[in-house]
């Protein structure tokens, strides 16, 4: 990887989002990611009894980067992304619900832009 380049995961915790999960993957991997490499995007399936992980896993057989993980218990968000970010590999770890769509298709580039600056360690969007 490029000395320029940030690494990013994406988490997704989500229950019950099958409606929107596939649009908001979609969304994402639609991204312009100059000066980004996505290491993944992970759905944290938090108890789903929808097809929220079905759709979601059938989604990252064309996009290797997405991991579904689903063991099928109630944690809730605070414990799956608590649990989440002791997993990643990446500089920046950016959080989306699995009930939003990104707006437009540089909203990855503006959240991890800041970050070039050392002194930034949040950025909410």
């Amino acid at each position: 990887m490029k000395p320029n380049i940030i690494s990013i995961t994406i988490l997704i915790p989500a229950h019950n989002e099958e409606a929107n999960i596939v649009n908001l993957l979609e969304s994402i991997t639609k991204q312009n990611i100059s000066n980004i490499y996505i290491e993944e995007i992970i759905v944290l399936c938090d108890g789903c009894t929808d097809n929220t992980a079905e759709l979601a896993s059938n989604f990252s057989h064309t996009h290797t980067k997405v991991h579904v993980l689903d063991d099928g218990r109630r944690l809730g968000k605070h414990r799956r992304l608590i649990n989440a970010f002791k997993m990643i590999k990446s500089s920046i770890a950016i959080v989306f619900d699995g009930d939003i769509l990104l707006s437009h298709p540089n909203v990855l580039h503006a959240l991890s832009k800041p970050f070039a600056n050392t002194n930034v360690s949040l950025v909410g969007g």
